[in-house]
């Protein structure tokens, strides 16, 4: 649970390093002892050189969920589910962070609004390293569905045009 996760300092590196990449990659605050931390920094780090640097620069920004509530805050029940859209101009290049902020058992249901209708799109899915060619009228309309197992896991999915 996330109170046990707290309380204990457990926590998911790939969630931290998604976190940072889509806020301009600062590390102060990481254990640098975590199991994986080295190959994870390595991971990330040319991740972010050869897609979300060039992507920060100028990208369009979508809070799909611009409200976020923590627990405890005026008594309401906490949002499951942060997630951040960044698109290029061009539409041509995006990056989606989903990061599970609660234990709640329903999947997140992503839907793209910065894609391009008119284009086909890989889309890859960094946790389990696979992709998919998806028209992108698909992905505005009708979405796709993202689990997740437990509190503060997260996604990152990429978005490249092909011609």
């Amino acid at each position: 649970t996330l109170d046990r996760r707290r309380k204990f300092g457990s926590y998911d590196l790939d969630f931290l390093f998604r976190v940072i990449m889509f806020t301009g990659f600062y590390l102060g605050g990481i254990p640098a002892r975590s199991p994986g931390f080295q190959s994870k920094l390595k991971q990330y780090i040319t991740l972010y050189k050869n897609f979300m640097a060039p992507l920060l620069s100028d990208c369009r920004v979508y809070h799909h969920t611009p409200v976020v509530r923590l627990e405890g805050e005026k008594g309401e029940e906490p949002t499951p589910y942060c997630v951040w859209e960044y698109t290029s101009q061009d539409a041509g290049t995006a990056a989606v962070g989903i990061f599970k902020l609660t234990d709640v058992s329903r999947s997140y249901h992503f839907y793209s609004k910065g894609i391009d209708v008119g284009r086909k799109y890989r889309v890859s899915f960094d946790n389990n390293k696979s992709s998919c060619i998806v028209d992108g009228y698909i992905l505005q309309q009708q979405g796709m569905e993202v689990n997740l197992s437990a509190a503060l896991t997260s996604e990152l999915i990429l978005f490249e045009a092909i011609s």
